[in-house]
């Protein structure tokens, strides 16, 4: 007769995976919505009475035309994609932008081109150089079709702005290799471009460290059709110096001449740019000779050339760059004496006057040095100048986060805090070594910035591009002090979250990978992780790629919680996640349904006692069931194994073997591990007649080659007849079938392993249960039929630390 678990399994339908998520609606969950392809949602507002009355002329009023609908959906569309722009709201930016689209496409359908608003030039090259600053690849393909709708029709302006975004966005999502494809190609073709473009990739190939890139991108310049200027020059001869001074080396001088005279022979002026980086370049690298060479160069064409005043706004990066020299090479007065002079020749000093003082300074600087550089220069210290000081302090040890922090409390007597007079403090701050610190420092100064944000009704922390990192930072260090003594509340990781999704701020894959097992172990129950897990996500729902998924699930099966009732998540807030995940369109893996009843079966504990774990036992059913429909999974014999075995720890023995009948054996995907598990099983349930028939079946499928069982299996069976209390059976086996070499010659494939300590340990182990005479008659059989495995079991038993049976020390004989 036909069980009926094979009986349903055969004319069992699989279904696709979205049923998946309806059969759980249909179990009742609150949370989830079903979703069937032929459900149709029926308005309440028209199932229901109205709460108001209609007048008379309602019905008379007619609805705007489509004509006129069609334009104020499309100004609507205008305004939010605008709106995203200019809170620098890149996840809201391709739905808004597709929006756009669609309007456009529907307010056609009534009107002329000529009657549908156009995007500014504006504010088209708003858009291309706020998605031009994305390191996603997501945004550079939004980049790539807004170039494309815009077409070839745009203001030849705009279309200089559209190549340096694409260039830009090629670089920031480290595609430099195509960047400079696309900026040589640019050339070849004849197409206007900002010459500027050359230094900028020069940049890029900087960043990542590749030299060879960089060389690339000069030859192409030096050959290209454009105008000749002076800046790709600056940035190359830059990087060679911060190439040599990060290997503690010096730069090739040759090089250096080589590339002063190929300026000169471009026909090229040498400008106060790129004087200014001659000199902070040679100081950098501790050549001071050569500093103070160029020095003296730029104060004879200062006395000279008109071109290089101090008088002209244009020249303050070279003169900054000389205040900086003079206080890295001299003292405090001598700066304020040439910082004096400079004035008295029309030099007008700015914020970044000051950073550069405080940067000459070097370890010297101080909150005194910088009042002082604020009187000298009659400019005051902005965020950047006190960030400066607060990095000066970090590097001072041992006292260097309590001088940062009187610094940073000193600075906010003049400014308010900002991201880059906190940025650094609140990273060193977070850092592990300061582990012994708690985390009230950091989200102190934290709150004291958005407090102050929310009073000035400022967008700067929404649209720093440090923003975002200072964030991921605090949560970083939330996520870490997890394995401190002092668990931080998930409310603190609730609200740092809720003010990133406020501020359009948001969390990209690589930080959603790791600091996603982290957060969402900083809750209590499996219902506020399913919170938690809802929060992070509505940050940046297209950062949650598979991976990011993987350990979403990962750790929502292996999260466990000291409280009743919360050690196992039940099934359908599992699932919820996993729909998110199909939503998105990622498949469902193996990895999914194993994750979960491994957790089921690491919950439940051995040997199986009764009564049943219903709750743990409910939920390996439910799940079971969503396999059973899921037809973009094949289970293998790992997962079924995994299965088995939480059924038959749950207590539902007859689950258990209606796997064994109907998944593995039935299907021939039997291993060894199933074989283990389905004995194990008959052990604990105390099925005795099941187990010698499974036996049976195995033993004599393995002598006709169709499986074969290694010692693992023989363990677990020496151990199920032990648990069944057929002792005897076990001692037959061990000794006379199992036997040793001595005692046996193993011909065949299918005779069993030679007994070993672990089946001996087991035998012994059950017989603590017979009288003195049955355990000391069983002890001198091993001793005399399997003297080898006897020493072994004994050395076994005292690394163990083991108790060995009283009767041993009666019989204990050298063998």
């Amino acid at each position: 007769m036909r069980s009926a678990s094979r009986v349903f399994q055969k004319d069992l339908v699989r279904v696709p995976s979205y049923s998946i998520h309806h059969s759980i609606s249909r179990l009742g969950s609150p949370h989830v919505q079903s979703w069937h392809p032929h459900h149709i949602p029926t308005s309440r507002k028209i199932a229901s009475s109205s709460s108001r009355h209609m007048s008379l002329m309602d019905f008379f009023r007619a609805p705007p035309s489509p004509s006129k609908a069609s334009l104020l959906a499309l100004q609507e569309a205008r305004q939010a994609l605008l709106q995203a722009v200019k809170n620098r709201q890149l996840p809201r930016l391709q739905g808004a932008y597709s929006n756009l689209m669609r309007r456009k496409e529907l307010a056609r359908c009534y009107h002329s081109p000529d009657m549908i608003d156009e995007l500014s030039p504006d504010d088209m090259v708003s858009i291309l150089q706020l998605l031009s600053s994305s390191s996603r690849l997501s945004d550079h393909s939004l980049l790539k079709k807004v170039m494309e709708d815009a077409g070839t029709t745009l203001p030849p302006e705009v279309q200089i702005a559209q190549r340096g975004a694409m260039l830009q966005s090629l670089i920031n999502t480290q595609q430099q290799r195509a960047a400079l494809a696309y900026l040589a190609d640019l050339d070849s073709k004849g197409v206007e471009y900002n010459p500027n473009l050359w230094a900028i990739l020069v940049s890029g190939f900087q960043e990542i460290g590749d030299m060879e890139g960089v060389h690339q991108t000069m030859a192409h310049y030096r050959s290209s059709k454009g105008k000749r200027i002076v800046e790709p020059y600056a940035t190359y001869l830059e990087g060679l110096f911060d190439a040599a001074n990060s290997k503690g080396g010096t730069p090739d001088e040759e090089e250096i001449s080589a590339l002063l005279n190929e300026v000169e022979s471009a026909g090229l002026e040498v400008t106060p740019l790129l004087w200014s980086k001659l000199l902070l370049g040679y100081m950098k690298c501790n050549m001071l000779e050569e500093a103070h060479r160029i020095d003296r160069l730029i104060e004879k064409e200062h006395k000279s050339d008109g071109s290089f005043s101090p008088a002209n706004p244009e020249n303050n990066p070279l003169w900054n760059a000389y205040i900086r020299f003079h206080r890295h090479v001299g003292s405090l007065t001598e700066t304020q004496e040439m910082a004096k002079a400079l004035k008295l020749h029309g030099f007008l000093p700015n914020e970044a006057s000051i950073s550069s003082w405080i940067q000459g300074a070097g370890s010297e600087a101080s909150i005194l040095e910088l009042y002082e550089a604020e009187r000298c220069l009659g400019v005051q210290a902005d965020s950047a100048s006190w960030g400066l000081l607060v990095d000066v302090a970090l590097r001072k040890e041992p006292s260097g986060v309590d001088e940062a922090l009187t610094v940073y409390r000193e600075a906010l007597k003049s400014i308010p805090p900002t991201v880059p007079l906190i940025f650094n403090l609140i990273e060193h701050l977070c850092q592990p070594t300061q582990s012994h610190r708690t985390l009230n420092p950091p989200l102190e100064i934290y709150t004291e910035l958005v407090t102050e944000e929310q009073n000035s009704k400022s967008t700067t922390l929404s649209l720093h591009p440090l923003s975002t990192r200072l964030y991921t930072t605090l949560l970083h260090a939330l996520g870490d002090s997890l394995s401190r003594v002092r668990r931080p509340k998930a409310g603190v990781i609730m609200s740092i979250i809720g003010d990133m999704k406020d501020r359009s701020l948001y969390l990209e894959d690589h930080d959603l990978r790791s600091l996603v097992p982290q957060l969402l172990s900083s809750v209590k129950s499996h219902e506020a992780l399913m919170d938690m897990y809802r929060v992070i996500r509505s940050l940046n729902p297209a950062a949650f790629s598979a991976e990011v998924y993987a350990e979403v699930l990962r750790t929502a099966a292996f999260s466990s919680f000291p409280f009743p009732g919360a050690r196992t998540i039940p099934f359908k807030l599992y699932f919820q996640i996993v729909q998110d995940m199909v939503d998105r369109g990622y498949p469902i893996t193996m990895t999914v349904y194993q994750n979960l009843f491994q957790h089921y079966r690491g919950k439940l504990v051995v040997p199986v006692t009764h009564p049943v774990n219903s709750s743990i036992l409910a939920n390996i059913r439910g799940a079971h069931s969503l396999l059973r429909l899921d037809a973009s999974v094949t289970p293998s014999s790992q997962l079924f194994n995994i299965i088995m075995d939480a059924y038959s720890r749950a207590g539902d023995f007859e689950a258990a073997l209606s796997i064994w009948k109907n998944d593995l054996w039935s299907s021939r995907i039997t291993d060894q591990r199933s074989i283990s598990i389905i004995l194990d099983s008959c052990g604990w349930h105390r099925e005795k007649r099941l187990a010698f028939k499974i036996w049976s079946e195995l033993r004599a499928n393995e002598a006709k080659g169709r499986l074969s069982m290694d010692m693992k299996c023989w363990e677990s069976w020496i151990e199920c007849l032990c648990r069944l209390g057929c002792i005897e059976e076990a001692k037959r086996t061990v000794l006379e079938e199992m036997g040793s070499p001595q005692s046996r010659r193993q011909v065949e494939a299918s005779n069993p392993p030679f007994a070993n300590a672990v089946v001996v340990d087991t035998l012994l182990t059950f017989a603590r249960g017979k009288s003195s005479a049955e355990q000391e008659s069983l002890i001198v059989s091993i001793k005399q039929r399997l003297p080898d495995v006897y020493i072994e079991w004994t050395e076994l038993s005292l690394r163990r630390k083991s108790k060995i049976p009283d009767a041993l020390d009666s019989t204990r004989q050298s063998p």
